[in-house]
């Protein structure tokens, strides 16, 4: 009876917070960055399954994770889970430190044979995002089971109830069945172990500015997606990036690639939106010039370099017009730009997530 009335006291707040959201008009908002500038930077990455070969474009071998693994422990390297991460960067963290976050979406039992062993053996931490409607269902792992990876310290993140494609809804629609959704699972986690979840991963990684506001006001202190980049003191903390490591992205040498790479210096961009409007659609970017060499420049979609790169001169900095030659196919796609540092220490990666609604899953 406790756990229920906790629930309707967390979905009155939630429908209260959603009404409000729903009557702000986000796009005209300038968005600020939301943790002061500095030269703090942390890579995040996201796995899925371990030693299951049945879905190979998500899965990585133990043999490999323990690679990833073993590497930086050798480069010791600064793990911590991803509420250790954000507050590292808001206080007085030591901004020499390599800081990296490991993240374990939907909560599949191959984690506990396969992967949590090997993060007590090296000592390592994760944030593991499960959805609560799946907890105990073939191929995830039970509530017992997560109960004693987080008595291991893994810490365990809100990846929805149901994992839904929220985006398919539209207006309040959208809004109340996400804010039900969120409530539903933290009376779960609640019931089950006891504890709330500080942090919070899109399903799909799909997300727009309503979803951010929502979650920023439920009191989650970040959220990750899924486009592809590097933290730093001007990130966004509820749509921060990861590097996904599953099937050809996982391999070792990829793997070091990524934890050495720099954010790409952007000052501004436009459309900030994730969503879609027309096909094929256009990004600007605003990038400080003195940080990276621009002939250097490359823009690729799906691992190619099928871009239409335009160049600006601007007195707040280089802007650039990306837009892909083809029109977009998928439901997500990724526009990724990288160019390497004008002081030769790597390279610099950043990437803007496209949701096309009109394409169904």
């Amino acid at each position: 009876m406790k756990t229920i009335q906790n629930t309707n006291w967390l979905r009155a707040i939630l429908l209260i917070i959603l009404l409000g959201a729903y009557g702000m008009s986000i796009r005209a908002q300038s968005k600020p960055p939301l943790i002061s500038p500095g030269d703090k930077e942390m890579v995040c990455f996201v796995y899925h399954r371990f030693d299951d070969k049945r879905y190979a474009s998500t899965n990585i071998s133990a043999s490999v994770f323990r690679s990833h693994m073993n590497y930086l422990k050798n480069e010791k390297c600064k793990i911590l889970t991803l509420s250790e991460a954000v507050h590292w960067m808001k206080t007085g963290g030591n901004s020499s430190d390599r800081v990296v976050i490991l993240t374990i979406d939907d909560g599949y039992k191959s984690f506990y044979t396969s992967g949590f062993p090997i993060l007590l053996e090296f000592g390592f931490k994760a944030t593991v995002f499960i959805n609560t409607n799946h907890v105990g269902d073939k191929d995830y792992m039970s509530w017992e089971q997560l109960r004693k990876i987080n008595e291991a310290g893994m810490e365990i993140g809100c990846h929805s109830h149901a994992h839904d494609h929220f985006l398919d809804l539209s207006g309040q629609e959208m809004l109340k069945a996400f804010a039900r959704d969120l409530s539903m699972f933290k009376g779960k986690l609640k019931e089950k172990l006891g504890i709330q979840s500080k942090v919070y991963s899109y399903p799909f990684g799909e997300f727009n500015e309503q979803l951010e506001l929502l979650i920023k006001n439920a009191g989650f202190s970040a959220a990750c997606a899924q486009n592809s980049g590097v933290i730093d003191q001007s990130s966004d903390l509820w749509s921060l990036p990861r590097y996904p490591m599953g099937g050809p992205y996982a391999s070792l040498i990829g793997f070091i690639d990524k934890v050495n790479m720099h954010p790409l210096p952007v000052k501004w961009e436009k459309p900030e939106s994730t969503i879609m409007t027309s096909n094929p659609p256009e990004l600007i970017l605003c990038l400080d010039h003195e940080v990276i060499d621009l002939d250097q420049l490359q823009c690729f979609i799906h691992g190619d370099k099928e871009c239409i790169i335009t160049f600006e001169e601007s007195i707040e900095g280089q802007v650039i017009k990306i837009r892909s030659i083809n029109q977009l196919p998928n439901r997500r796609t990724l526009y990724t730009i990288t160019a390497p540092r004008l002081d030769g220490k790597g390279w610099c990666w950043y990437s803007h997530l496209w949701i096309n609604t009109k394409v169904k899953e």
